[in-house]
């Protein structure tokens, strides 16, 4: 806390000089154009001297265009930040050793998660094929508890293992997915059938009973599940495309934008869409939109109900 409260007083200092900078327990990061960047870096040096505070000559990075800083490295020509490449090496040996295990420990698995939860901060999709780890986690009450490791654990460690490296880099710059992507599909499912809409193109389909005998009461999975239709569907057309899809379920939208949720099934689908834009090298995103809105797709998922659905 004393460390965190005095690096704060040297970043209000530097802030308060017009300099931008951000600092975490000891360690001080700043951006600046390449006109103010010299005199921004001798400034931050100049306070720490004059506060008797000492400066790790190893660390101190003169300005540049490339720096890792806190394990990540940042990128201001590619406007990206990325996991370092030593470090992706060492957690895919990591995944190879854990695919060759039956069993593990508590404390072993602790620490994988660990590494491949830092990793996910510059590999999206990671948040999503580390959920089920954290499952397994919780169920284990000693950290010298071994566990024979699942199919769905291994086939987790499998994806990392496939697409760690195609995925590494996150962009500095806020995205422009939702006001300029390559394309847009809007889909609907209703609890007898489900639709989707691109640009002229379109499915509409029948669920087969035993999905509706099953998920009848549950419309965000069959939401889901139209979306992984289209996917499979239209995938391979949409290759190095950024594509939103507008969906009328919150539900769908949080989960494929966070990586995140308690509903195993909904995870399950979001899987399944994240290796089809891995395969197909599509980037995928997903926008809210009001059901009066959605009226093509809303039409298209209930088409088998009603002629009036055809009608112009």
């Amino acid at each position: 806390m004393f460390c965190q409260s005095t690096t704060n007083a040297v970043t209000f200092i530097e802030t308060t000089k017009g300099h931008s900078v951000t600092n975490y327990l000891d360690d001080f990061g700043g951006a600046e154009t390449p006109y103010l960047a010299p005199a921004a870096f001798a400034s931050l040096q100049d306070t720490l001297f004059t506060l008797g505070l000492e400066e790790a000559p190893k660390k101190a990075v003169p300005p540049t265009t490339f720096m890792t800083w806190l394990g990540i490295e940042f990128d201001t020509i590619a406007m990206i930040r990325r996991v370092p490449k030593f470090r992706l090496d060492e957690v895919s040996e990591l995944i190879r050793q854990w695919l060759q295990k039956r069993k593990a420990t508590k404390r072993e698995l602790q620490s994988l998660i660990g590494k491949l939860v830092f990793v996910s901060a510059c590999v999206p999709p990671g948040r999503l094929f580390v959920s089920r780890m954290l499952d397994t986690l919780r169920s284990l009450r000693r950290n010298n508890h071994r566990f024979r490791i699942s199919r769905d654990l291994r086939l987790d460690l499998a994806w990392w293992d496939r697409f760690l490296h195609v995925f590494n880099g996150v962009s500095l710059i806020a995205p422009t997915m939702d006001t300029a992507p390559d394309e847009v599909v809007s889909t609907d499912a209703c609890s007898t059938g489900c639709g989707a809409y691109s640009r002229g193109r379109y499915f509409h389909v029948q669920f087969p009973e035993s999905l509706v005998l099953r998920y009848a009461a549950r419309i965000h999975v069959l939401e889901m599940l139209t979306i992984v239709v289209a996917a499979r569907l239209w995938g391979s057309e949409w290759s190095t495309l950024r594509v939103l899809v507008r969906c009328d379920n919150a539900a769908c939208v949080h989960v494929l934008n966070s990586g995140r949720s308690k509903d195993k099934d909904l995870i399950a689908c979001a899987r399944e869409l994240w290796f089809l834009a891995a395969s197909h090298t599509f980037e995928l995103k997903a926008s809210h939109i009001s059901g009066c809105d959605n009226r093509i797709a809303d039409h298209l998922s209930r088409w088998h109900l009603s002629p009036s659905h055809a009608e112009p």
